[in-house]
């Protein structure tokens, strides 16, 4: 059957119709914690002392390690591993910050750790208690490539990038943490975290 060239047309014209309105809602939909985190932490992601600037222009205030339950086991145990450093001559930094992120309340934790032989810094997104995490999908959408790796054991569910496409960055994970599990017992927390840790951009050597 040979369809007419104005119905074709009409066909034609829906179909980009429709295929637009699902773009624009795949755009809305995108989910705010990931849209949080691309604002706070990829700015200046090599520049940790330029960081706390970014937060604050992002609408981050500083926070107490007490805010949360959840949020005082992460950085008792992060503070416990920057000290048990020191001894290898491993120095460690952290601050933290909260924020109202899609009707929740969300905290980031900026760290930093330096060595004669490493200078790392990392920027976390925590969503405390979340049930649901943020959509694998929509990184790999971001970031224009599949993950390296996957995992999906003891009640954690991530995924690691390379962000290869982003200097600097040494990978990006994405995860969801169930409650009750043993990765929960061991993290000290449940819940949504999305991180990205990269390697410090160094002032350039004057010439000799």
């Amino acid at each position: 059957m040979i369809l007419p060239r104005g119905l074709l047309a009409g066909l034609a014209g829906a179909a980009l119709t429709l295929l637009a309105s699902q773009a624009v809602g795949a755009e809305a939909v995108a989910d705010p914690r990931l849209v949080a985190f691309r604002a706070a932490c990829m700015p200046e992601h090599r520049q940790p002392a330029k960081r706390p600037v970014v937060f604050e222009r992002e609408g981050w205030v500083p926070a107490a390690d007490g805010d949360s339950p959840m949020l005082a086991e992460v950085v008792t145990l992060a503070r416990s591993v920057a000290e048990e450093g020191k001894a290898d001559g491993i120095t460690g930094q952290l601050s933290v910050w909260r924020k109202d992120v899609g009707g929740r309340t969300a905290f980031l934790i900026l760290s930093s750790v330096t060595s004669d032989a490493i200078s790392l810094t990392g920027c976390y997104l925590y969503d405390f208690g979340a049930l649901t995490g943020i959509d694998p999908a929509q990184v790999t959408a971001w970031l224009a490539e599949a993950p390296a790796q996957t995992v999906d054991r003891a009640g954690l569910k991530a995924q690691i990038w390379n962000a290869e496409g982003i200097d600097g960055v040494l990978e990006l994970q994405n995860g969801l943490v169930a409650p009750d599990s043993q990765a929960s017992r061991i993290l000290g927390f449940h819940g949504v975290t999305i991180k990205v840790t990269s390697g410090v951009e160094m002032p350039a050597k004057e010439p000799s």
